[in-house]
């Protein structure tokens, strides 16, 4: 995170895509993890798994 970035949102790695806009749009079932690069090419695959595992982090760690 970045406090200059997103004021302070977690992101992608090297983008300033919020990594819960990237999360939902897999959570959702909206888009695969291979696809989400169609929509955003600077998401990898990995970076896609890796914002989901993050907001189910966030998640649990609320509940």
């Amino acid at each position: 995170m970045r406090a200059a970035r997103m004021g302070g949102w977690p992101t992608i790695k090297g983008t300033r895509i919020p990594y819960d806009t990237i999360a939902q749009l897999v959570e959702d079932g909206d888009v695969g993890v291979e696809d989400v690069r169609h929509y955003s090419p600077g998401v990898t695959p990995d970076a896609a798994r890796d914002a989901l595992d993050f907001e189910q982090a966030v998640r649990g760690a609320a509940a």
